[in-house]
């Protein structure tokens, strides 16, 4: 079984690399793990190799895929907003906010 899922940012991206626009694709972990492909506005799948629990608000560490044009691998993790177990929205983040979090993801409100 896979050790992550995937969810589309819904918007294109321009790679900082070649200047291609991509569709980015966003590794997690949270919810049930075994390479689900999802999108935002989709509802979490559970119950087979579970990471974490549902609550209210969670915010989950996303790590972009290479480049589907050349490669490139981004110098940055995603922040993944999940709202009663339905995606809301996939953004860029920084390292910063996810410093001293032990967990690839935070509880916001449970």
């Amino acid at each position: 079984m896979s050790a992550f899922n995937v969810v589309t940012v819904p918007a294109d991206e321009k790679c900082p690399n070649c200047g291609n626009k991509i569709r980015r694709r966003v590794q997690f972990k949270y919810g049930a793990r075994r390479a689900f492909e999802y999108e935002v506005g989709d509802t979490l799948r559970w119950g087979v190799n579970d990471e974490g629990v549902p609550a209210h608000l969670v915010r989950v560490m996303g790590y972009p895929e290479l480049c589907s044009a050349c490669g490139d691998e981004p110098e940055w993790l995603y922040d993944i907003a999940i709202r009663d177990n339905v995606i809301e929205s996939v953004t860029q983040s920084s390292s910063d906010l996810w410093a001293g979090v032990n967990e690839a993801y935070l509880i916001v409100e449970p």
